[in-house]
């Protein structure tokens, strides 16, 4: 699971890698996709960083 943040707005988000490599070839490296995503808070693509986080077990 990643932590994503809006440069824009602020918003923050969580996402599972599993659910970006079913959408994208699985060849492809996560962070080359921080351009193709968009903030669902106010919509800017492209404006999206992200940082792995860890889960509890």
């Amino acid at each position: 699971m990643r932590s994503r943040t809006c440069t824009s707005c602020r918003h923050q988000g969580y996402i599972e890698a599993v659910r970006l490599r079913r959408y994208y070839a699985r060849h492809m490296k996560l962070g080359s996709l921080e351009h193709r995503l968009r903030c669902t808070a106010c919509g800017t693509r492209g404006a999206v960083s992200w940082t792995p986080v860890r889960q509890k077990l």
